[in-house]
């Protein structure tokens, strides 16, 4: 019987909500932008410290119950960007949402069968996205061991890796570190 295929475009909207609930359940005042807001899912705002701060998010989703692992990849979870992206934008964020989880954030490896999946969210700043997207699209379309050249397209992609793992790309941010980092959008972080 064949699989039936869930449609992305409720995929991604169910990801921005369940970011909206995380960031409202953190004392965030957050809200979902209109559709054709250009590269900005979310609007949130708080005051911390005396101070007001806003946030741009985007929001980035993918429904992978295990990490892929390839030969240029490495173990890793992964969204699909655009070249867009490959350029760092102030004070904006990504919040990469993975649904139907079951897997050791750490390790990469399957948890127990009897674990529920579970969903998680991974917060990584634009300048750390436009890192990992610049280094890693003109490695991977000369890729030496890849069995066809790469067609050079528009599309890019977003990996987060795990401990102990050899990565191509220098900039793969390792998954532990990402999860649930929501006290980087008041520290401003990098």
């Amino acid at each position: 019987m064949k699989k039936e295929r869930k449609d992305t475009g409720l995929i991604g909207a169910a990801g921005v909500y369940e970011v909206l609930s995380r960031l409202s359940r953190r004392g965030w005042v957050a809200t979902m932008t209109p559709g054709n807001t250009q590269g900005v899912d979310v609007l949130a705002y708080k005051t911390h410290k005396g101070k007001l701060l806003v946030r741009q998010i985007e929001v980035k989703t993918c429904n992978k119950s295990k990490p892929t692992n390839s030969a240029f990849w490495g173990k890793s979870i992964s969204w699909q960007m655009h070249k867009k992206h490959e350029q760092a934008l102030p004070n904006v964020w990504y919040c990469f949402v993975n649904f139907d989880e079951s897997f050791d954030v750490k390790t990469g490896k399957p948890l127990p069968k009897e674990t529920l999946p579970h969903t998680s969210v991974y917060l990584v700043s634009s300048k750390q996205v436009a890192k990992f997207t610049k280094e890693s699209h003109p490695k991977w379309l000369k890729n030496p061991e890849a069995k066809k050249e790469h067609k050079d397209t528009d599309l890019r992609r977003f990996c987060l890796g795990f401990a102990g793992e050899k990565y191509t790309v220098k900039s793969t941010l390792m998954a532990e570190k990402c999860l649930e980092r929501w006290d980087l959008l008041e520290k401003g972080g990098k």
